[in-house]
């Protein structure tokens, strides 16, 4: 009974232990979304600000040029004019009358029933459907698995892309690169991005599985199939094996 007691109250401590870890992860992995967030919008506004200096001198230059052709088109009508009026003055008056041209009577009517009737405008085009993301093809899946397996017992290092040591983005990140060539991404929000979004239940071996809302997760891990996942979970840890009924992802990715 006191044995039973004991164990009881070290699991609660464990997963108290293992709860304030979390935490900590959780609390510096939004430290470096918000780091790395500002960093993007400073290089944002700078190339903003770049792209503004040569827009404004071209718009400089536009405005002059066109003042230039106005007053060069000014002069010309000025002495179109003066040479109209001279040959007003050269010209006799005479009594004879110029000839009206009348429109055909056909062309009128024409032209006014195709006014009233204008011609029928194409039917817009149904949008597709969205493409239903597919499996990984063929040994894909689990070519990426095998790849995560190689690297079971690394220690967890915040920062770390491998080849010894991973945080969980550089983890992932690394085992795609390895088999796939496809770098998708140096943190967790790049790597949401990388494919189709799909629920948890849809997962499959290979797919990425997130931890936190879209846009601000915290947490990277590659499914293993079923239940199960492989990831570098926080300091202190090596790579290893998780369960998703102690761990619950909130969405996969399947990378494109």
């Amino acid at each position: 009974m006191q044995t039973n007691l004991a164990l009881r109250q070290a699991n609660k401590e464990s997963e108290k232990e293992a709860l304030l870890a979390q935490k900590e992860a959780y609390e510096a992995e939004q430290t470096r979304i918000r780091e790395e967030s500002e960093r993007v919008a400073a290089r944002q506004q700078a190339a903003a600000e770049d792209q503004l200096i040569p827009t404004t001198t071209e718009s400089s230059e536009n405005s002059s040029i066109f003042e230039a052709d106005s007053s060069e088109t000014e002069r010309s009508a000025q002495g179109e004019s003066t040479d109209v009026q001279g040959d007003i003055q050269e010209t006799p008056t005479n009594n004879e009358t110029s000839p009206v041209t009348t429109p055909d009577s056909s062309s009128t009517a024409a032209s006014t029933e195709s006014s009233r009737n204008p011609a029928p405008q194409p039917a817009p085009s149904s949008e597709p459907a969205p493409p239903t993301p597919s499996a990984p093809i063929g040994n894909v899946g689990a070519a990426i698995v095998a790849e995560a397996y190689n690297h079971l017992n690394k220690p967890y290092v915040w920062g770390a892309k491998g080849p010894d040591s991973f945080d969980c983005s550089g983890f992932t990140r690394y085992v795609y690169l390895q088999v796939t060539g496809k770098d998708i991404g140096g943190w967790t929000v790049p790597q949401e991005t990388a494919g189709t979004m799909i629920s948890v239940s849809q997962a499959q071996a290979g797919d990425l599985l997130f931890w936190g809302a879209a846009g601000s997760t915290h947490h990277v891990a590659i499914s293993l199939g079923g239940n199960q996942y492989i990831h570098a979970p926080r300091p202190g840890q090596t790579v290893s094996v998780g369960d998703t009924a102690y761990y619950t992802p909130s969405f996969a990715v399947r990378v494109n």
